[in-house]
């Protein structure tokens, strides 16, 4: 996200705001309303430690819920039945 940091010459006020490339106007002070606002240097973000993938937005929690349904059925020694994948029509896997 372009998330930049700003401070506000009139009262001092550090600030964050999101930007976009096409944005022309800086963005007023939250705490004063003026316009008369700096853009910062800031420091780039951390880099990820997690091992990939990395979860980029939320998670459907449906979708998660059926991965733990047909895991639990796996574990069972059944199969899920091909149109859902996931549902109680689980039928004992083929040997």
């Amino acid at each position: 996200m372009p998330l930049f940091d700003f401070v506000c010459e009139d009262c001092g006020k550090h600030f964050e705001e999101l930007l976009f490339e096409d944005d022309e106007v800086l963005p007023a002070c939250p705490a004063c309303q003026s316009t008369r606002t700096s853009r910062l240097l800031s420091m780039p973000s951390p880099l990820k430690k997690n091992p990939f993938p990395y979860k980029i937005g939320p998670v459907n929690q449906a979708f998660v819920n059926n991965v733990k349904r047909a895991e639990a059925l796996a574990a069972q020694g059944k199969s899920p039945c091909s149109s859902c994948a996931s549902c109680a029509h689980a039928k004992p896997a083929a040997e």
